[in-house]
């Protein structure tokens, strides 16, 4: 049970507890809606004190200046903008995605700024200099993004009455929504014999399976319970993403039914006879230490790695940072990078359904989760056409014209006279 440290803290400035290793403030910023619970430090890093004094700054960035008072700066406004959207129910990897634009490319340039001064030539430096940082379009209009919902709400609590976000040119995204990357059957399988011989490798070979048999997603597949596994009928009823350390319904919103291939099963099967959390209630791709699910990022990261080891995918040249073990000095080396990433497996399971003419774009929209038709239409052009080259090539062949009688034309037959439409009376 996580222990109270301070049970009897004034009314609105909310209770601290200590939960998996770290010290968190929980706290109701506005009567009657949901509390917000955020982490302060780790267990041990910062005295009694420290922590009451850093939750006390916490709790204060839930709280918008009261009327009179000077107009925040851009950074206090971000926070309390990005504050607002958590509130409000928003994803926390959204969340997350925000806070980071905010600290890493907002307050740099402008933090300091009172957020009614800020006009759109400094918008225009801001864009430029990211330009000149080599920061890409993507970047660069999700810091603009970002700006523009921060002087939205200044707007609304009445600190400025324009947005200048508004005046910017964006940079154009040179992104084609069409673009799928797969990987072959070939691929696919040289990838699963590159995986590491560890405790996470074991779990890795049937969750590679799965995915390129399945189409789930990450999140989906980290969430999948042994329950959601029916061998009897063989589908999996996929109903659970799990997203920054959560678990959440799937991206559409709903549950769906995937059928359950003889590979997948087979897979299965195996896997969950050598698996220590094998029950109905745990994880079918569980940490083989706590039965706990596997961390996202960390998953990616191990996919990439295989990747590498199978020589499987394009890759490029990145810097990274090294220590030496001899002198202990940071140093720059370039590495390669694998361009394709786990959920390629997803894309490949689309475009292979796609390609078999017996299934339906309906059914592989159904299988994928997808809430649109539009989405599965990415897979569209590896669709067969069977045996429309045939029908075309059989058009060319020569014809001899007919008449409206079904007869070769007689060249000296004139046409007959078009009968005159009786008048009206």
């Amino acid at each position: 049970m996580p222990q109270q440290r301070s049970p009897k803290r004034a009314h609105g400035s909310g209770s601290i507890f200590e939960k998996h290793g770290a010290v968190h403030v929980k706290f109701h910023p506005v009567a009657g809606k949901r509390p917000v619970q955020r982490k302060i430090c780790r267990v041990g890093e910062l005295t009694d004190t420290e922590i009451e004094r850093r939750a006390g700054r916490i709790v204060a960035e839930y709280k918008p200046p009261a009327d009179g008072e000077k107009a925040p700066t851009v950074a206090e406004v971000g926070v309390m903008h990005i504050n607002q959207l958590e509130l409000d129910g928003k994803a926390r990897s959204y969340i997350t995605n925000r806070r980071g634009v905010l600290r890493n490319h907002v307050e740099a340039a402008l933090g300091d700024r009172t957020v009614d001064s800020v006009k759109p030539k400094d918008l225009n430096r801001l864009k430029r200099s990211m330009q000149q940082e080599g920061k890409g379009p993507t970047v660069i209009v999700s810091a603009m993004w970002l700006l523009s919902g921060i002087f939205k709400f200044a707007i609304a609590e009445e600190w400025r009455t324009d947005n200048p976000v508004a005046a910017i040119t964006m940079p154009e995204i040179d992104h084609d929504p069409d673009t799928v990357s797969y990987l072959t059957t070939a691929e696919v399988d040289r990838v699963i014999a590159a995986v590491l011989d560890d405790e996470l490798g074991r779990v890795e070979r049937p969750m590679y399976r799965t995915a390129q048999q399945t189409g789930m997603r990450r999140g989906e597949l980290i969430a999948l319970h042994w329950r959601e596994c029916d061998f009897d009928y063989d589908v999996f009823r996929v109903s659970e993403n799990y997203v920054e350390g959560e678990f959440k319904r799937t991206k559409s919103k709903k549950g769906r039914i995937v059928p359950m291939t003889a590979l997948a099963k087979q897979s299965l099967l195996l896997w969950r006879m050598e698996s220590r959390y094998h029950d109905d209630d745990d994880l079918v791709f569980a940490h083989p230490v706590d039965g706990e699910p596997l961390r996202p990022e960390f998953v990616s990261k191990r996919f990439k790695a295989a990747l590498l080891r199978a020589a499987v995918g394009p890759v490029e040249m990145r810097p990274y940072k090294v220590k030496d073990r001899v002198t202990g000095e940071r140093r720059i080396v370039m590495k390669p990078f694998p361009l394709l990433k786990l959920h390629d497996l997803r894309d490949t399971f689309g475009t292979y359904q796609m390609m078999n003419p017996r299934n339906s774009p309906r059914e592989v929209q159904e299988w994928m989760g997808h809430a649109s038709l539009t989405t599965t239409q990415r897979y569209a052009k590896f669709r067969p056409l069977t045996d429309a080259a045939e029908r075309m090539g059989a058009s060319f062949v020569d014809r001899r014209p007919t008449d409206d009688r079904g007869e070769p034309p007689d060249p000296s037959r004139k046409p007959a006279a078009p009968r005159a439409e009786p008048k009206a009376r």
